[in-house]
């Protein structure tokens, strides 16, 4: 539902966007060109976070169980996890597309199906990406209040360091090694 929402903000906010960076020339194509890398790191960093938050609720109301179940030998770690990731495998599979279909022409990123298929596997990625972030922040937190104010110390420097916030040619040579 979230990604429903988010994918129609941008696809209003974007409209026609990859239409008129042809149409441009000189500086207004630049700015043009800044405005389609604007929507895909909003694009990308939002589904970062929703997959991010969803995961680390999710299991935050599972981890007593998870704990009391591994104590006794019921399951290893891994079975857990394997199992946890095939059954989310189906969403993690449909978001992307549903969140593709819905943004892709809309905005009017190159219109090839080659590149409508390499952002899909970006936004797949990205879906699991977050997901392992979210797990690994919830099974620090100890409640989900924490787990709530943990979630931007995780996901922020990734954004930061990215390279759209801030250009990776003018950091100093230890941060380069983060992006």
């Amino acid at each position: 539902m979230t990604s429903l929402f988010v994918s129609l903000v941008v696809s209003t906010l974007y409209a026609g966007l990859g239409e008129r960076v042809q149409e441009e020339k000189g500086y207004d194509k630049l700015y043009r060109t800044y405005e389609l890398c604007g929507s895909m790191f909003f694009l990308t960093s939002s589904q970062l976070m929703i997959s991010q938050a969803a995961t680390s609720f999710e299991f935050i109301k599972e981890k007593n169980v998870f704990v009391h179940e591994r104590g006794s030998n019921s399951y290893s770690i891994s079975a857990y996890f394997s199992s946890k990731l095939a059954l989310e495998l189906p969403l993690a599979i449909l978001q992307p597309i549903i969140e593709n279909i819905l943004t892709f022409w809309a905005v009017g990123y190159t219109n090839t199906w080659e590149t409508f298929f390499k952002i899909l596997l970006v936004y797949f990625v990205n879906v699991q990406v977050g997901t392992s972030i979210g797990y690994l922040s919830s099974a620090f937190a100890e409640n989900m209040m924490s787990c709530a104010q943990s979630a931007p110390l995780t996901t922020l420097p990734f954004v930061s360091f990215a390279g759209f916030i801030a250009n990776v040619r003018l950091m100093p040579q230890f941060v380069k090694y983060l992006s």
